[in-house]
C-alpha cells in the first residue's frame, strides 16, 4: 500500500521542483518506488514501505530536516496539513474566517482579511446580513475572497471560552458549517486558523483539538469531497497543538 512519507518539498509557485531536492530525496530513500502529489502550498511525496517518516524541506540545492516544522495526516482522499503562518495568504480555493454574527470585520483575522482581500469582502458581508440577518452559530455565510488567493471567504462564528455554554459543541458546529459551505460551493481545498483561540492562543488546546476533531469526522462522513485542508497557526504554540492533534486522531 502507499503511505505518506510526511514529507514537503519546496516548490516555486508554478509548481516546478527543484532537480536536486528530487536527486536528494531518491538518494535518501533508494529502492523505495516514490509518487508525487502536487497541491495547494505545497508537494507531498509518498512511497512504498512502512518506514519512518521524516519532515524535510528544501531549498533548491539541498534537503534538510525540519521535524517540528508541520503536521500532516490524510484520511481517504483528503490531505490535512497543520502548518505555521498567515491565513488569509494560503493558496487555497476558500479560507474560513472567525466573524462576528453582524460581520462587521473589525479585529483580528477578520480586519487581516478585509486589509488583505480589499473591501469588497466586508461589503458583501454587509449585503449578507441585509439579507440574512445576523450569522448564527453554527450557519456559515460565504463571500469572495476579493484579492486574497482563495476565490472564497467562509465566514463563521465560533464560541468565546469562558462565556459560551458547551463551547467544544458550538465550535465543532462552526467547523461542520464551514465544510459544508465549502463542499456547496464545489470547493475542493480549505484554510482554517485556529478559530477561538483566544488573544494569545490561551485557549489553544481546547480549540485546535476540537478544529481538528471535527475536521476529521467531517471528512469521513463525507469522503473524496475536499482533497486538501490547511490547518493554519498564527504562532509556533497554535502549530504543535494542531500537529499533536492531528497525530492523536490519524496516528501520523
Amino acid at each position: 500500500d502507499w503511505a505518506p512519507s510526511a514529507v514537503m518539498v519546496a516548490a516555486r509557485s508554478d509548481g516546478f521542483i527543484p532537480a536536486g531536492a528530487v536527486q536528494a530525496l531518491h538518494r535518501h530513500w533508494a529502492g523505495s518506488e516514490l509518487r508525487w502529489q502536487t497541491g495547494g502550498h505545497a508537494t507531498l511525496l509518498w512511497r512504498k514501505r512502512n518506514v519512518l517518516a521524516d519532515a524535510i524541506a528544501t531549498s533548491f540545492d539541498r534537503v534538510e530536516r525540519m521535524r517540528s516544522d508541520f503536521g500532516i495526516g490524510r484520511t481517504g482522499g483528503t490531505t490535512v496539513i497543520a502548518i505555521e503562518g498567515d491565513v488569509t495568504r494560503q493558496p487555497v480555493e476558500a479560507v474560513v474566517n472567525p466573524a462576528n454574527a453582524v460581520l462587521q470585520h473589525n479585529e483580528g483575522i477578520a480586519t487581516a482579511m478585509v486589509r488583505t482581500g480589499g473591501r469588497v469582502i466586508q461589503e458583501e458581508s454587509n449585503n449578507w446580513v441585509l439579507d440574512n440577518g445576523p450569522l448564527d452559530p453554527g450557519q456559515a455565510a460565504v463571500t469572495t475572497g476579493g484579492m486574497l488567493q482563495a476565490s472564497h471567504v467562509v465566514h463563521v462564528v465560533g464560541p468565546t471560552y469562558g462565556e459560551t455554554d458547551n463551547p467544544d459543541a458550538v465550535l465543532a458546529a462552526a467547523v461542520g458549517a464551514a465544510l459544508d459551505a465549502v463542499r456547496d460551493h464545489g470547493l475542493r481545498s480549505v484554510a482554517f486558523p485556529a478559530i477561538s483561540s483566544g488573544k494569545r492562543s490561551v485557549h489553544a488546546p481546547e480549540a485546535t483539538r476540537v478544529i481538528v476533531d471535527a475536521v476529521v469526522e467531517w471528512l469521513e462522513a463525507n469522503p473524496d469531497i475536499i482533497t486538501e485542508v490547511t490547518l493554519v497557526g498564527s504562532r509556533r504554540k497554535e502549530l504543535r497543538l494542531f500537529a499533536q492533534a492531528l497525530e492523536v486522531r490519524l496516528g501520523n
